[in-house]
């Protein structure tokens, strides 16, 4: 067995780690790529509440600026299920401690 490449991303405490939740449900459109830095506010993700009804389009906002670490790999949303997990440079309110990464 080969040695392991030396560790070279982020490492952070688990107050800098925030589950972003899906508030509805409906079909999840991803608007930023795993790795991507985002900012407070930005768009995240879009989830088709009701289909061809522009008004059943809820977006999902990022909590807090930071790099996107994580994306739900299924494509339904359910409501209250983790669909995406930021890393933060500072403490964040709403961030995972006590908790694990994933709520799945």
């Amino acid at each position: 067995i080969s040695p392991r490449p030396a560790w070279n991303g982020p490492a952070v405490r688990q107050d800098h780690v925030v589950n972003v939740s899906a508030p509805v449900l409906g079909a999840l459109l991803f608007e930023c790529e795993v790795g991507a830095r985002v900012t407070e506010g930005q768009c995240l993700a879009r989830i088709l509440a009701t289909p061809c009804d522009g008004a059943g389009e809820v977006e999902v906002r990022a909590p807090a600026a930071g790099l996107l670490l994580i994306r739900a790999r299924d494509r339904l949303a359910r409501p209250g299920e983790t669909i995406a997990t930021l890393i933060t440079e500072r403490p964040t309110k709403g961030a995972a401690i006590g908790r694990t990464l994933s709520n799945r």
